[in-house]
This record gives structure tokens, C-alpha cells and sequence, in this order.
């Protein structure tokens, strides 16, 4: 595998959904590629630091009047 397919497989890496075979093929080259290796480490913290943003911020709701602008002018496009 290569710097570049790593980079490729990394969501399905990390979901747990990459098929054995190229799993394989991806622990083997992170463990001998450093720069990859250090690639992953700030996909999973990147990773992380979102989901914890996600979870401390409330959402916002949409003012009505911007709601019903934004449903008129996909209507209107129809």
C-alpha cells in the first residue's frame, strides 16, 4: 500500500468497514511508514476534537421568515 492509498482508506479504516485484506495492507504500512503513521494519529484526534465540538453546541434554529425564503426559492426553481 501506498502513502496515498492510505490516505484513500483512512474513513473506512477508522469506521471499521475497510475489508480485511486492505486492513492488513494498512497496519503494515503505518508500521512502517512514520509519516502515515503520524497522518492517522491526527485524522483520530481531528476525529474527536469534532465529535466533542458537536456535542457542546446547541444548534441554532433557522428564523421562520428565512425558512420560508429559502423553501420559496427552491420552489421557484422548480
Amino acid at each position: 500500500m501506498t502513502c496515498r492509498q492510505l490516505i484513500a482508506f483512512l474513513s473506512d479504516y477508522y469506521d471499521g468497514t475497510l475489508p480485511v485484506a486492505d486492513r492488513a495492507a494498512f497496519d503494515q504500512h503505518v508500521g512502517g511508514c512514520l509519516e502515515c503513521r503520524q497522518y492517522v494519529e491526527q485524522f483520530k484526534q481531528t476525529v474527536k476534537m469534532v465529535n466533542q465540538l458537536g456535542r457542546s453546541c446547541e444548534p441554532t434554529p433557522l428564523p421562520g421568515h428565512l425558512v420560508e425564503a429559502i423553501l420559496k426559492a427552491v420552489e421557484d426553481k422548480k
